[in-house]
């Protein structure tokens, strides 16, 4: 009878939350994290009777006193008490003794609040107490911060993002197809199947290099906007943010400032993690360099300021190093530089001429005239539609679909 009074408590309990607001995937992983501990813990035989005391073991300990109400724990707006348990665990602040396991102690004033379904409820609801506390209190949060009214900043930063990730995957695609046609031109320059004709050869290369002039700020900006969106939908969080990542003290009483720096520490090695996914089927070696750091930074993030200050210095002496000081060490010493020092062109140095900028703004337009139009002729009766309404447009041209120059036959 003991047993089926616990079943049916439990599937009453599991339905209430299962039809609840609550995450089920959040239940589920509260449940495979507490059994294991309520398999444990079934050597302690819970009293029984009028406020019970029972204990409870959780192997890890608490900064500060926790008190933990299983009638109030889960919350919904129709049901009163979902749980059907009045029991109300305490558990005391770690000690300097060094221990590793806390004994909370549970009672309550119905004879069940101390059975076998409300120990594994109250493993259940101290685990998530310990690791999802600031979500368990999200209510309290709300009206405390004042974070109800959030969807313009969330709305607002995902644009902003989306818009930044275009522009980066824009920018970097079209300089590897750039760079890998000139690969392969080379290659087959180097194994004489083609002509040599230097003139030509200027010439593309002269084209190539203007349609690469906006490069770095088409990627420079995407970055920044990238930054922006992560900025925008975190900003209004930063207090949760702050309860969330609690090792980092240092930020303790300007959430601003840690929401700034978190973002963009996040929004760089995002940047370094795109541009080296794009450039690895290129520049495998460079790319790997660019991966590396950027899932150092992605995951260094979350351990404090430390590990942040730590990622920045290492990341900027890395890139010094491999872009910039080991290519001209190997140069000047050797006359070449090594095959695994892989140069991905100027992606970050942008001019400080409003000159510069313009002509990188004209050169970008017009790329992108000639790219809508490859597009267009792709399309069937898409050319017939080009000459009706613009002749001109559709003369002899060396210009295809990615903005790039075919080599003319004739050779180079």
């Amino acid at each position: 009878s003991h047993k089926s009074e616990f079943s049916e408590k439990w599937r009453v309990a599991m339905g209430v939350l299962a039809g609840g607001r609550c995450s089920q995937l959040l239940l589920l992983g509260l449940l495979v994290l507490a059994v294991p501990l309520f398999v444990e813990a079934q050597d302690e035989e819970p009293a029984e009777g009028f406020g019970c005391p029972m204990e409870v073991t959780v192997p890890w300990t608490y900064a500060e006193e926790v008190k933990v109400d299983l009638s109030e724990s889960v919350k919904f707006d129709d049901v009163a008490n979902p749980l059907a348990l009045s029991t109300i665990c305490t558990c005391p602040a770690a000690t300097d003794d060094g221990a590793m396991s806390t004994v909370c102690t549970c009672e309550g004033p119905k004879e069940d609040d101390c059975d076998t379904y409300a120990h594994m409820m109250a493993v259940v609801m101290l685990t998530a107490e310990k690791f999802f506390g600031v979500f368990m209190h999200m209510s309290e949060l709300e009206d405390k911060y004042h974070i109800q009214n959030i969807s313009f900043f969330v709305v607002l930063g995902t644009i902003l993002g989306w818009i930044g990730f275009i522009m980066i995957l824009y920018s970097e695609i079209k300089a590897v197809l750039i760079v890998r046609e000139r690969d392969e031109r080379d290659r087959l320059l180097h194994g004489n199947y083609l002509k040599r004709n230097e003139s030509k050869m200027k010439e593309m290369n002269a084209q190539e290099e203007a349609m690469l002039v906006p490069r770095p700020y088409l990627t420079m900006v995407g970055a920044v906007l990238l930054w922006l969106g992560f900025l925008v939908q975190l900003l209004p969080f930063c207090n949760i943010l702050a309860l969330i990542f609690p090792g980092l003290e240092f930020f303790k009483g300007m959430c601003w400032l840690f929401v700034i720096l978190f973002t963009l520490v996040i929004g760089a090695a995002s940047v370094l993690l795109l541009v080296g996914l794009i450039w690895s089927c290129t520049r495998g070696w460079a790319a790997l360099v660019l991966v590396t750091l950027g899932l150092l930074g992605e995951l260094l993030v979350f351990g404090g300021i430390l590990p942040i200050i730590l990622w920045l210095v290492l990341s900027v002496a890395i890139l010094y190093l491999y872009f910039k000081w080991a290519p001209d060490y190997f140069e000047e010493t050797e006359g070449d530089r090594r095959e695994w020092l892989q140069d991905l062109g100027n992606w970050y140095q942008m001019s400080t001429s409003v000159d510069d900028w313009m002509v990188a703004a004209s050169q970008q337009g017009q790329s992108m005239g000639n790219e809508g139009l490859g597009i267009v002729k792709a399309v069937p009766g898409g050319s017939n539609v080009i000459e009706a309404v613009a002749p001109s447009s559709s003369s002899p041209s060396s210009t295809g679909s990615s903005g790039s120059l075919d080599p003319p036959s004739g050779g180079i």
